[in-house]
């Protein structure tokens, strides 16, 4: 593994618990008990997808737990598994692809309605634009 993907890591890190706690985006920390969504609003919508973080948004969730993976690229993804299922069957290993290839159609669905892998750095802005606390791995 790189210098570059190690401090990457690092950084994201950083971001994730700075975000949290309202420190870095000028959020204010959850000062009250909340309920978090795990990788989104995963019972109902494709999970750790944009879509998925915003329906945990729009339903009261006081944050979003997800999964953060790193594409051949140096790009971080939420996503829980190592492999992607895309819309017509192919499987992908994250770390073997960049992000351009992952995102080239969209994933298997789970319900109805297309959704793409989701960035770190997409999940962070929703975090921030709904005032919500970030957990990640």
């Amino acid at each position: 593994m790189s210098v570059q993907l190690i401090f990457k890591m690092i950084l994201a890190t950083f971001l994730s618990l700075f975000t949290a706690f309202g420190g870095l985006f000028g959020g204010t920390a959850q000062k009250e008990p909340c309920m978090i969504a795990h990788r989104g609003y995963s019972g109902v919508y494709h999970e750790n997808t944009e879509l998925a973080f915003q329906k945990a948004a729009e339903h009261g969730s006081g944050g979003a737990e997800t999964d953060v993976r790193i594409t051949k690229d140096g790009e971080f993804v939420c996503s829980h598994n190592s492999s992607v299922v895309l819309k017509d069957g192919t499987e992908l290993e994250i770390a073997d692809h960049t992000l351009a290839e992952l995102t080239a159609q969209p994933l298997k669905r789970k319900n109805i309605g297309e959704v793409y892998l989701c960035t770190f750095k997409r999940y962070l802005e929703i975090m921030k634009e709904n005032d919500m606390v970030c957990l990640s791995s």
